[in-house]
């Protein structure tokens, strides 16, 4: 899966597709997909991919945030980061916390991503600040 999401992404940028058709090939209706998406998506971005990748993110949960719960997508996006724990008991984060936090960082400013998710996914940064690297530089873009 982590391979074709890297496809995905290249494939996108090499042929100056839109980001946005990466809608077609997920179910942005399943916050747990969403969120395993976003942290595959983190562990593939590098500094040539950014800006697909970031389009990518805001597509999908312009997408998820229409059609799910705010509550639970924004816990299945804290589940991922590994900053709360999931119910399921063999569940395994797949992501690069930074990098995913990264591109939540610039996406929460988007008219989409609803306040109570903003100073959830905020609260939380600040709680887990010692499991970020330049923790205090991310903490400063969840200032809400």
């Amino acid at each position: 899966y982590q391979r074709r999401v890297r496809e995905a992404v290249v494939s996108t940028q090499s042929t100056g597709s839109d980001p946005k058709a990466v809608l077609n090939a997920l179910d942005t209706a399943n916050a747990s997909k969403t969120a395993a998406f976003i942290g595959r998506l983190s562990k593939v971005v590098t500094n040539e991919t950014t800006d697909t990748c970031q389009k990518m993110v805001n597509a999908v949960l312009a997408s998820s945030y229409e059609s799910c719960n705010h509550a639970f997508l924004t816990n299945e996006l804290l589940i991922t980061l590994d900053f709360i724990k999931s119910e399921d008991k063999d569940f395994k984060p797949v992501s690069d916390t930074d990098a995913m936090l990264n591109l939540i960082s610039k996406t929460i400013a988007e008219p989409f991503f609803p306040e109570t998710s903003k100073k959830t996914v905020a609260a939380f940064v600040r709680k887990e600040a010692k499991k970020i690297k330049n923790s205090a530089s991310v903490i400063e873009r969840f200032e809400i």
